[in-house]
């Protein structure tokens, strides 16, 4: 079987890579195509891994979620909340796709397309805020 999974690369330093959207969306294309229990199994351990980055990120100090925080607080909640719910879903959802779980229920494959939208909806609302409070530091109509 081929291995689909994008495998994640040391860092040079100690700090850990940045995981961006376009790096997620390839992943959540990888996910939702995959129909093997070993690759579903991996795509999510690798799913877990970036997006534990991605959102560290987003939620340090200096980070994406502090550019929001101004104009934003409430749905800045929302994503920290949405954040940690993704995060215990794709958990789930691993702990019952084994890589010897063959065929993979379909049950779960609808689970997992579910999730992929989901997180592609966050994903969209988090760029959509950014625009919307650079455009207002930039004095662009909102």
């Amino acid at each position: 079987m081929r291995n689909t999974a994008i495998q994640p690369t040391a860092p040079a330093t100690p700090r850990r890579r940045e995981i961006d959207h376009v790096t997620l969306r390839q992943m959540f294309d990888l996910l939702v195509r995959a129909r093997e229990g070993e690759t579903i199994a991996q795509l999510l351990d690798d799913l877990y891994e970036a997006l534990t980055i991605h959102f560290a990120g987003e939620e340090s100090s200096g980070g994406f979620f502090d550019t929001l925080l101004a104009r934003h607080a409430a749905q800045v909640a929302q994503l920290r909340e949405e954040h940690r719910v993704f995060l215990e879903e794709i958990a789930r959802l691993r702990g019952e796709v084994t890589p010897e779980l063959e065929p993979v229920p379909s049950k779960i494959v609808r689970q997992l397309v579910d999730l992929v939208a989901a997180l592609r909806d966050h994903e969209a609302l988090e760029e959509h805020l950014l625009v919307d409070s650079i455009g207002s530091d930039f004095g662009g109509e909102n």
